[in-house]
């Protein structure tokens, strides 16, 4: 199951049916005919027939999680107006009598919202303990509303005063389009053009401009029922053109918060990414990444008949500089000696660190003599290193190995292992050649 949803309704028969048809979109489901009675253990949604707007803190303190969504169902002739309920931090407001289709997609809409704000809360909680400060908040300028007009008519104004109106024409969309990313926008629909609703909506989530942008169908309220579906073909709301201008602040408000929440987790996947293939200390690539990395370009030679070449390199003597002069130390010499790497190669190339004191520098494409004159370079700016700490000799010791065209083909390399084996075994004899030089593997 998706999620417990509990329903409170006094209508005995409208809290059967929504129970019904909540177990049939693969939720449980419990309902109750009032607060007091209301059993809250598990839930993490709440439907509400309309009560006073305070109740909804009474019933958001017996939820596990403040996240968790709560949606009114209002009759026609409440006597609270919509946005108070907003206010009270509502999730949604529907009409109690409505289809019960769109109850379901406004239901499950708060539920995805309430699913990535607990993430987002989850992971800031998680970089808090590893001790990592929250980025710091900055000035925001009044975020831009854009209001689409699909037809030449034109539609009941919009005023909204936390935000910034503009108005645009359908056949300027594409170009506003090319020149900024859209965060929301009112769609106002004809009532010539609800069949057009749904290829639009397709198109804006397929386009880059408007892809996370917030989209706000508006019709008249006659045509409401016509557009329906549009909640669960990428519509965020539909709204009908006498909704108070508060009602819609709010609405919008959620649906921006929304998309913050989406950026934020967007962006954390990035930075999860990079750290499953960064090395903390130098900020390399580490040897996961490297090595599937390698695999790459030796299909790539082997496709394009091309050549690769690896370099295994070693810090000389560094368990002596751990030892002498601390890890602290240490550490900044890999440091230095990871910087000096990166700093010499070409922007084809690739060095990561393999472990330790160990790095590889993978070459693509390159000659024989040229990798020599790389490696030797590598090893001369190495040696000219000074650290702040203490005067220390840093040298490194490199092994090469290279596989061209007919050397893959005739190897049957298929992985990283070969080359890399390679490159280790003459790193190997570099060092018992005395340290501090290069050597090549020999067939």
């Amino acid at each position: 199951m998706s999620g417990k949803i509990l329903i409170i309704d006094p209508n005995a028969h409208r809290r059967s049916a929504l129970c019904q048809a909540i177990q049939n979109s693969l939720y449980s489901c419990i309902s109750a005919k009032d607060i007091e009675t209301a059993d809250y253990s598990g839930v993490e949604g709440v439907l509400l027939s309309t009560h006073a707007p305070e109740t909804l803190n009474t019933i958001r303190a017996q939820l596990h999680d403040t996240n968790y969504p709560i949606l009114i169902l209002c009759s026609s002739n409440a006597l609270h107006d919509r946005a108070d309920y907003f206010r009270a931090s509502a999730a949604d407001v529907v009409e109690a009598t409505c289809d019960l289709r769109e109850i379901l997609s406004r239901l499950r809409s708060a539920m995805r919202r309430a699913t990535a704000a607990r993430e987002v809360a989850l992971r800031s909680g998680t970089t808090r303990a590893l001790g990592f400060a929250e980025a710091g908040g900055t000035f925001a300028a009044r975020q831009i509303i854009h209001v689409l007009k699909m037809t030449g008519r034109t539609p009941p104004a919009v005023t909204l005063p936390s935000f910034a109106v503009q108005s645009v024409v359908f056949d300027d969309l594409g170009a506003l389009g090319e020149r900024q990313a859209l965060k929301c926008l009112i769609i106002d629909v004809d009532r010539d053009a609800p069949r057009c609703v749904i290829p639009l909506l397709l198109d804006l989530r397929a386009h880059p401009a408007t892809r996370y942008a917030s989209l706000i169908l508006r019709a008249d309220p006659d045509i409401l029922e016509h557009i329906r579906d549009a909640l669960d073909c990428g519509a965020d709301n539909i709204v009908g053109t006498n909704i108070s201008n508060p009602e819609l602040t709010h609405r919008i408000q959620i649906h921006q918060d929304h998309l913050r929440t989406n950026a934020i987790l967007r962006e954390s996947s990035i930075i999860g990414l990079n750290a499953a293939v960064t090395d903390p200390l130098t900020g390399l690539y580490n040897r996961r990444y490297a090595q599937s990395h390698i695999n790459l370009l030796l299909e790539d030679a082997r496709s394009n008949g091309g050549s690769l070449t690896a370099l295994m390199v070693d810090i000389d003597h560094f368990k002596s500089i751990n030892d002498a002069h601390g890890h602290f130390v240490g550490d900044q010499v890999i440091c230095s000696v990871a910087h000096t790497l990166k700093s010499a190669i070409r922007a084809s190339d690739l060095v990561a660190r393999f472990g330790g004191e160990e790095f590889v520098v993978i070459l693509p494409n390159i000659s024989p003599k040229d990798a020599n004159t790389l490696a030797q370079r590598l090893r001369r700016k190495v040696s000219e290193i000074t650290t702040d700490a203490t005067p220390i000799a840093i040298t490194i010791s490199i092994g090469i190995s290279r596989f061209d065209t007919a050397e893959l083909f005739e190897s049957g390399l298929e992985n990283y292992d070969q080359l890399l084996k390679e490159a280790d075994q003459a790193l190997y004899h570099a060092k018992r050649a005395g340290r501090n030089c290069v050597t090549y593997y020999s067939h």
